[in-house]
This record gives C-alpha cells, sequence and structure tokens, in this order.
C-alpha cells in the first residue's frame, strides 16, 4: 500500500483519529475517494476507535511535555486533588454508559467534577431540540486563565473527528454556558471542556478541564 500509494499506515491512523492536518486531510480525502485499498485501512482504524470509545476510553490528551507548558501559562492556581477529580470524572462516566433509550427524549443531567489541576465542578444537561440537542454547562469555582487562554467547547465526533462547538466564558468563578447543536446526539460520543492557550488555533491543544459521555436517545 505504501509503495503504490505513497501513504505510510501511520498517515492513515492519524486520518482516522483526526489528528492529521486540515491540508493533508483534504489530500488525503481526495486520494481515498479513488483508492479502495487505503479506505479499507481508514474503515479498520475508524472502528477500532469506535470500539475504545464504546469502551469509555479516555480522550486523547496532549502529550506530557505540551500539557505541562500550557498549564504553565493558563492556570493561576493548582487546588483539586487529583484522586478526587478523577473518580468523579469516571462515575460521571459510568453513568453516562448505562443509559438506556428513553422514548420521550427527556433531558439528562449529567455531574461532573474537573480534572485536576483543575477545581470546578457542577453539571452538564443534555436537551433534545428538534433533531439535534442543547448543551448546557453549570460550573463552578471555576479557575481564572491567563489572557489570552480561553476555555472552549468541544464534541468528540462517532467517526473520530473532534469538532469544537465554541467559546466558554466564565462570570468570575461561574460558567454558565449552552451550546446548540444541530446535529442528532448519535453522531457524537463525548463532550469536553479544555482550557486553549488562546483561540486562534481550531485545534485542541489544551488541557481537559471536564469531560463526559453524550446520551443516546
Amino acid at each position: 500500500m505504501t509503495q503504490t500509494c505513497g501513504y505510510a499506515p501511520q498517515d492513515l491512523a492519524a486520518f482516522a483519529l483526526g489528528t492529521l492536518p486540515d491540508d493533508a486531510s483534504a489530500r488525503l480525502r481526495t486520494h481515498l475517494a479513488g483508492c479502495e485499498v487505503c479506505q479499507g485501512e481508514v474503515d479498520t482504524h475508524l472502528r477500532y476507535r469506535q470500539l475504545l470509545d464504546r469502551a469509555r476510553m479516555p480522550l486523547e490528551e496532549p502529550e506530557p511535555a505540551m500539557r505541562t507548558r500550557i498549564l504553565a501559562r493558563v492556570v493561576r492556581r493548582r487546588r483539586a486533588p487529583l484522586h478526587i477529580a478523577a473518580a468523579t470524572a469516571a462515575a460521571a462516566l459510568a453513568a453516562v454508559a448505562i443509559f438506556s433509550p428513553v422514548a420521550d427524549r427527556a433531558p439528562v443531567v449529567i455531574p461532573v467534577a474537573a480534572e485536576a489541576p483543575f477545581e470546578a465542578a457542577g453539571d452538564v444537561r443534555f436537551v433534545p431540540a428538534g433533531d439535534g440537542f442543547v448543551v448546557e454547562v453549570r460550573l463552578t469555582d471555576v479557575d481564572p486563565l491567563e489572557e489570552p487562554a480561553v476555555y472552549e467547547a468541544w464534541l468528540y465526533e462517532d467517526s473520530g473527528r473532534i469538532v469544537s462547538i465554541g467559546l466558554a466564558t466564565p462570570d468570575g468563578d461561574l460558567l454558565d454556558a449552552a451550546f446548540t447543536v444541530t446535529r442528532p446526539p448519535n453522531d457524537f460520543r463525548a463532550f469536553w471542556i479544555t482550557a486553549e492557550p488562546d483561540a486562534v488555533s481550531p485545534s485542541h491543544d489544551g488541557p481537559t478541564v471536564v469531560r463526559t459521555g453524550v446520551p443516546q436517545w
């Protein structure tokens, strides 16, 4: 495959995981339209990724060195005990994992706690709206960020792509925000908020603050 097409297996894997740069992804997407071999390889990676999602594996984070540099820039205080934050986040994900379909598509409220070193806590509310849904976030004890760092909300697609759905601006230490999504919830597997170094880059570069699964009505 690599000799015929010029695409290394790691490039195809990165494309499936949504980590290939945009320009390279565009070129590869054009190539896939006419190459069944490469498309089959990408499909295999996508199936593996979906299996991991359904097992609620942790979402991809920046490499440790990058994470440390970003945290040093954006966070003014570090107070959240790691074991408490991790345990609460795991409990929230476990709650999502056992949701059964709800005939009347009732709103789902999921308690969340921040991952270290952040200390925010609160809940994420998923409300059905037409063919899509609204994500309502209310967090207290939100850490201030050093400008130009920002909080950003993301959805993790079932296909493996990461999609930004907007910035979340705290009012003091309270973050109260809502994000309207026009696509059905079964297009997505997870929602999370990160602390990004700035609002310029469209990619997920910063550490995760809170995360949870997306209910499947």
